[in-house]
């Protein structure tokens, strides 16, 4: 029984084991043994895996998420991957397995990323899977025992946990299975791992089997080898089926007592072999048992205690138990002690014994060190609590130990450990115990609905709730579902799969609750918001109590390599890490008086700066008093605070500091809302650190450099794995939650402090207002920054490749396998972590350390140590998210932009984005000057390939005067073909082109963008400009290229003719005859409606110009295509266009004077020939060729038409 607070050392980070990003589950059918083995392998063969989540009720969410049994082996190999989650599912007929590496080697050319999901025909034995491995070897052994006796001995590869091809074929070749003789008439309980090449069972009836297999030869068989107390297979008991009145039954087996429940093997000798097993016994025995004479050498009672017949009910163990005894090696030892065992009796409270192994062969060779010591470990608080595991861990290089303790009440569970010296234990073992803290995440207040909100609460829960890593989508949807039963909503509300499950839940809840009036006819929104709370309220408790089903422990275990204890439980994994400084802070606040004793005797596991213990007590005690504070205070108080701080963080200042905390007190109504009791329950608080007095600048500061961070520059030498982001993130999001809580509890009770009217009688430390104030408020907002970043997810596509190691390299057609391409991940995930590799291969460090260690270098590479760093990756991050087309969240972003030039840029690149041209172009030009200018903001290299900017761009276009800056924006807006706006710009860069005209290329750049401005306003019909641009060109091959296509434009155009002969076009006069000559001569010999009027057009422009002799020609190549358009006669509007184009030949003919009164033409029959010759046709041959014309034309009128074949006088 607990009699004194814990010190809390250690904190969870507990990790979902849904996918986040993207993976590939595949499953695998194996065989089974008999006559239906082939027809297992050939009909189901090789299953699809599944790895969404599509349950409809509890049982079959327990049945596919919820395991059985679980572990998590760490193979001697150092080499990646090397640590696997093994779990049982599917009413224990599926094993699966799936690499939890936190980090990988960069030499590695591809993650393992595949969950193996391997289904067995028959269900798996409890406690019937073991894992072994070689040193040096990359091959994973696992043999599995099923309820119907069979061995199956599977050899994984590593590439099977990262090409899912690799288990296609050939499962015969890595999957082997044998029935051993000795199970048809013994009955295994146990069963553990000494080595690939041998196993050790537990038989019902108190005897062992040996299984070996010869060293390196994965075909040969298992080789038995039965035994019991009495030596090798002397025993006919052991040979025939035996049951006395002495059993326990279990999983429906009679259970001998003296069957072994848990096993240890001893520590291996020079040749690397283990000559002794150590068994803990259901009749509450320690029996030492050598492995080469197969006899037991030692017998003890776990408690040291002599015992009756009549006494063994009382001490009988439950069969379920499996931890129960452990080897462990010491530094120092005592004189003739060659290890030590540590056991655990399950009995009553529960008691640890340590025992020292002198001569296991001898009946006294196992030697209790403390007989007269009870160890009982405290247990967490004073509720029932039983010791489900216990694991004891060497502390390296100090000849210290660890014992890990693993608590557990219904599904709840703690962790505690202590450190001591072994030969010293009775003195240690009264120490404080230390306790590991749960997540502060799962601690947070629920929503509540306000009168004082403007909406209903139904936000706050889907914020709550979709809170990235708090609950899995298989446990809301399932909880969804019998929330939907419960309400009676059809089934087919879950049917829609193309919904989000945010959506489905979110219309399901919503559709229990109606908007009706009150007694007075008006409608009840107060009834509305209260109704919508309860039905949130209703849906959570049914998520919270499936979450505490996945929660349940099921297993602890120790990473000895790595120097970090995890606890597996049915749907979750939980790494335990060491507190930081802020964290050790809050979690031990409850009594802060007992640092100095826990300091003490903890101290060579502390981190701590060296700093006096007091100065730590009175730490704790401010948080203590803070939090206190803050959550006696109102409702109203606390959202008046949080209302205030979102204005005051991201503004201006404009008053003093003093004049702005005085604001935040009165506009937040300190004085009405904090009474005489929530004054007298501060006064205590900070009496247990010597008062109002003891409160001061050093003291705040103090806590508030714990919540800084410092610059990390290592370089990495390892890299995260998708499971070590996820690990990462979540332990990142914790440390933001804490931290923020605290600076906000801080920032309330510093502005009481200094401003209430109470502190005027009492006396009270010297506080600094404008250091604190401003150290607070900038923390708080770069806290809410990243808290946004922590709480914020998006729909990610798979990694970009870094080096080879990414999902790239696993992306498959196989239709047995299912992948998921797109997944979700936080903000902060993407791109932080990629951005900062955690460096965890440093020396004399624990990973519990490094990956405390590495959460906070997430925040730190953020850039929360420097404000600077810090307004660059937000600006960094806005960019990202627009990169991403993540709109919507880069519009909610845009409330932390500093005011800066860059954050004008970007939200100009959100209007771009959004179509808003016209704010886009207002902030565009906000930050011309300071983006463009030399001595303006700089931008430092884009630390990722998702951004806006490229470095070229920001080398070419930043910083190097406004006409850069313009190209830049121009071409943007050219992009999104908002070519008007574009055009503004270029004639604004026009301006500011003359300023360079020193540089070597200002010509060249004013090219460039008179172009732009050309093509820009060609585009959208404005031929004013976009002449005034074309003539503005010195370079006389981009001017004859523009201007063919300035006149192809304005042909186009209705009123081009009109246009066109009213602008000047000096000099090019020449160029615009030859390119509307060069339009007729491509327009088609047959002339249709939608054909342009270039004829026209040439003809007006060379009339304007004087030509008339060149404007006939036009109208005589225009009347022979006119003629060549059809048959004549056809048409009453072609042959009036023909008599038309014959009167204004003959008119234009007729203003030149008689002697040049002539055209040079090509005979009509001979035009299409090579070199036709020309012929000269005079205004008397046109008038002549155009009386024929008006000949036909009253012949058609008449109804008179020529034969065909016939003379032109044939007429009929």
């Amino acid at each position: 029984m607990a009699d004194k607070p814990s010190f809390y050392l250690h904190k969870e980070i507990r990790v979902n084991l849904e996918p986040v990003t993207s993976t590939t589950t595949v499953t695998v059918q194996l065989p089974a043994l008999g006559p239906a083995k082939h027809h297992v392998r050939n009909v189901l063969g090789r299953l699809r895996g599944n790895g969404k989540s599509n349950v409809e009720d509890e049982a079959a969410f327990a049945k596919s998420h919820l395991a059985s049994s679980a572990s998590i082996y760490f193979r001697k190999s150092k080499r990646y991957p090397r640590s696997f989650l093994w779990r049982i599912l599917g009413e224990s007929k599926i094993l699966s397995i799936q690499s939890v590496d936190l980090s990988r080697t960069s030499e590695k050319a591809h993650e393992a990323s595949l969950t193996l999901n391997l289904l067995f025909p028959t269900a798996i034995r409890p406690s019937g899977v073991v894992l072994s491995d070689y040193h040096g070897r990359h091959h994973l052994t696992v043999c599995v025992l099923t309820v119907s006796s069979e061995l199956y001995t599977l050899t994984l590869r590593p590439e099977f946990f990262r090409q899912p091809a690799a288990t296609r074929d050939n499962v015969d070749s890595w999957c082997k299975i044998q029935v051993p003789a000795s199970f048809s008439f013994r009955y295994p309980h146990r069963v553990v791992a000494k080595s690939p090449q041998e196993l050790l069972v537990s038989l019902h009836d108190g005897g062992l089997l040996r299984l070996t297999r010869n060293d390196g030869e994965a075909e040969s068989t298992w080789t038995e080898t039965s035994f019991n107390e009495g030596g090798w297979g002397s025993s006919l008991r052991g040979l025939i089926p035996w049951q006395g009145n002495n059993t326990v039954r279990y999983d429906g087996l009679n259970l001998e007592y003296s069957t072994a429940t848990s096993i240890a093997f001893s520590p291996p000798d020079a040749d690397d072999v283990s000559e002794h097993v150590f068994l803990v016994c259901l009749d509450h025995t320690l029996k030492a048992w050598n492995l080469r004479t197969g006899k037991v050498g030692c017998t003890r009672d776990l408690l040291g205690h002599p015992r009756t017949p009549h006494d063994l009910p009382k001490y009988l163990i439950d069969p379920s138990h499996s931890s129960l005894v452990t080897v462990t090696e010491q530094l120092s030892r005592r004189d003739g002690d060659q290890y030590y065992i540590v056991t655990f009796s399950p009995v009553a409270a529960g008691q640890l014994k340590f025992w020292a192994v002198v001569d296991p062969d001898h009946p006294d060779g196992i030697r209790d060190l403390f007989p007269d010591v009870a160890f009982e470990p405290p247990s967490p608080s004073l509720e029932i609590w039983t010791v489900a595991h216990f694991r004891v861990a060497s502390v390296k290089d100090t000849g210290l130990t660890t014992l890990w303790v693993l608590w557990k009440n219904n599904t709840n569970y703690r962790v505690q450990s202590l450190t001591f010296d072994l030969l010293r234990l009775p003195e240690e073992w009264k120490k404080t115990w230390c306790s590991t803290a749960t997540e502060s995440l799962r601690e947070v207040a629920l929503p509540t609905a306000s009168a004082l909100d403007s909406f209903d609460a139904t936000n706050k829960w889907l914020d709550y709730l979709f809170y990235p890593g708090r609950f899995t989508d298989a446990t809301l949807l399932t909880a969804l579902s019998i929330y939907n039963q419960d309400i009676h909503l059809p089934k087919d509300a879950l049917a829609k799969q193309d919904r989000g499950v945010k959506e489905r839940v979110c219309t399901s809840v919503g559709s229990s609750v109606t908007l009706s009036r009150d007694a007075g006819g008006d409608m009840d929104y107060q009834r509305f918001r209260h109704d919508t709370d309860f039905q949130w309220r209703r849906y959570y408790r049914l998520v919270a109590e499936l979450d505490k089903r996945r929660g349940e422990a099921l297993s602890l275990v120790y990473d000895g390599h790595a120097d970090m204890p995890w606890v597996v439980s049915t749907d979750c994994v939980t790494a335990i890490r060491e507190c930081n400084e802020t964290e050790r802070l809050w979690h031990n606040r409850g009594a802060p008086q007992h640092f100095n004793d826990t300091m003490a005797s903890h101290q060579f596991n502390l981190a701590l700066v060296a700093d006096p213990v007091l100065d730590l007590v009175r730490m704790a005690g401010l948080i203590k008093a803070a939090s206190a504070f803050r959550r006696s205070s109102s409702g109203v108080l606390q959202r008046g605070c949080l209302n205030f701080l979102n204005t005051e963080m991201f503004r201006e200042a404009s008053h003093s500091v003093n004049d702005r905390v005085r604001a935040f007190y009165e506009q937040c109504g300190f004085a009405d809302q904090i009474g005489d009791e929530e004054f007298g329950q501060l006064a205590n608080a900070l009496a247990e650190i010597g008062g109002f007095e003891t409160v001061d600048t050093i003291l705040f500061q103090e806590i508030i450099d714990t919540i800084a961070h410092k610059l990390h520059t290592s370089k990495p030498d390892t890299f995260l794995t998708l499971f070590g982001e996820t690990a990462l993130i979540r332990g990142a999001q914790e440390m933001i939650n804490l931290n923020y809580t605290v600076l906000l509890d801080l920032m309330l009770l510093f502005v009481f402090l200094v401003v209430d009217d109470a502190f005027e009688d009492e006396p009270t430390g010297t506080i600094d207002v404008p250091i604190i104030y401003t150290n607070l408020l900038a923390l708080l907002k770069e806290y809410s920054v990243v808290d946004w970043l922590a709480r914020t997810s998006r729909e990610e596509a798979p990694r970009r490749k870094k080096g080879a190691s990414t999902p790239d390299a696993q992306q498959t057609d196989d239709p047995d396998v299912e992948s998921q391409s797109v997944g979700r991940s936080t903000i902060l995930q993407y791109p932080f972590t990629r951005i900062w590799e955690p460096l965890w291969n440093r020396p004399h460090k624990t990973m519990a350390k490094l990956l405390t260690e590495s959460a906070k270098g997430v925040l730190t590479d953020i850039g929360l140590s420097d404000p600077d760093i810090f307004n660059h990756r937000v600006l960094w991050l806005q960019r990202h998210l627009l990169a991403w087309g993540n709109l919507d969240l880069a519009q909610d972003f845009m409330r932390f932009q500093p005011n800066t030039a860059w954050s004008q840029y970007g939200k100009a690149r959100y209007h771009l984005a959004t179509q808003d041209h016209t704010m886009a172009a207002l902030h565009f030009r906000k930050a011309a000057f300071k983006l463009s200018s030399k001595e303006g903001s700089s931008v430092q290299p884009t630390p990722d390939v998702d951004d806006l900017l490229s470095e070229d761009e920001v080398v070419e276009f930043f910083n190097a005067g406004l006409p850069k800056y313009y190209e830049h924006v121009i071409s943007l807006f050219q992009r999104e073909k908002a070519y008007s706006v574009a055009a503004d710009f270029a004639e604004t860069c026009l301006q500011f082109v003359h300023v360079s005209k020193s540089h070597p290329h200002a010509q060249d750049q004013r090219m460039k963008v008179l172009r732009c401005l050309f093509r820009c306003t060609i585009e959208i019909t404005d031929y004013d400009r976009a002449y005034g641009a074309l003539v503005r060109y010195t370079e006389k091959s981009h001017q004859s290229t523009d201007l063919h296509a300035f006149l192809k434009a304005l042909c186009a155009h209705p009123s081009a003719t009109t246009y066109l002969t009213s602008l000047p076009f000096l000099g090019l006069h020449a160029a615009v005859d030859a390119i509307l000559l060069s339009f007729c001569q491509e327009t088609p010999t047959t002339l249709t409606p939608s054909t342009p009027p270039y004829h026209k057009i040439l003809y007006a422009w060379r009339i304007k110009r004087g030509d008339y002799r060149g404007a006939a020609v036009v109208l005589y190549d225009r009347l022979q295509r006119l003629e060549g358009s059809g048959p004549s006669g056809e048409s009453e509007d072609e042959r009036e266009a023909i008599s038309r184009a014959y009167l204004g030949l003959i008119n234009t003919l007729s203003v030149v004077g008689e002697s040049g009164a002539w055209i040079l033409t090509h005979d009509k029959e001979k035009a299409a020939a090579d070199g036709a010759k020309r012929k000269v046709l005079t205004l008397t041959d046109i008038r002549k060729a155009y009386q024929g014309e008006l000949d036909r034309t009253a012949l058609i009128d008449n109804e008179q038409f020529a034969f065909e074949g016939g003379d032109d006088m044939d007429i009929g």
